[in-house]
């Protein structure tokens, strides 16, 4: 059992590692005073967070699309095989058909959480994630979008920012 506490300005998104572990086993959002996070060491995936419905939105957000994508890779993994056996147009043109369905079905959920998201970490950490999913139209569009949605907060602005010159290089 542990306690962290932090002063910030605004609401921030806070990854929580474990010893000698390379990815986050959960992430926080502060869009509350207290959260609460309970987790086994043995399976901290399986964590459940308490009192921010942020965070919450966020874990279920992210299963949900990282289950999408994962159908993706499964059929590109699919279609891999079929093309070293040879398989035939048709199977070929189908496999690609439910890809580009997959692929659409991605991101509308994507473009949807992040256009209904109530917090702007959550709305920015899905675009970020999925970016590459996006046109660069499509992208920017989204995150003008966030930045109107949440104008008073900085962490958005200085992504806007970032963004704005790397386009201009």
């Amino acid at each position: 059992s542990f306690h962290l506490r932090a002063k910030v300005s605004e609401e921030s998104l806070f990854n929580l590692f474990l010893k000698d572990e390379p990815y986050p086993f959960a992430v926080v959002i502060n869009d509350v005073p207290r959260v609460d996070v309970t987790a086994d060491v043995k399976n901290p995936n399986d964590y459940i967070v308490e009192g921010s419905p942020q965070s919450k939105s966020l874990k279920v957000f992210s299963i949900n699309a990282s289950n999408k994508w994962n159908q993706l890779y499964l059929l590109g993994r699919e279609m891999d095989s079929a093309k070293k056996t040879g398989a035939g147009d048709s199977v070929l043109i189908a496999l690609n058909t439910r890809g580009q369905s997959l692929l659409a079905g991605l991101k509308s959920y994507v473009t949807q959480f992040i256009k209904s998201s109530p917090g702007p970490i959550t709305s920015v950490w899905a675009l970020g994630t999925y970016a590459q999913i996006f046109s660069m139209d499509d992208y920017q569009a989204m995150l003008n979008g966030i930045v109107e949605k949440f104008p008073d907060h900085k962490g958005i602005a200085a992504i806007k920012e970032m963004n704005d010159r790397q386009l201009a290089l």
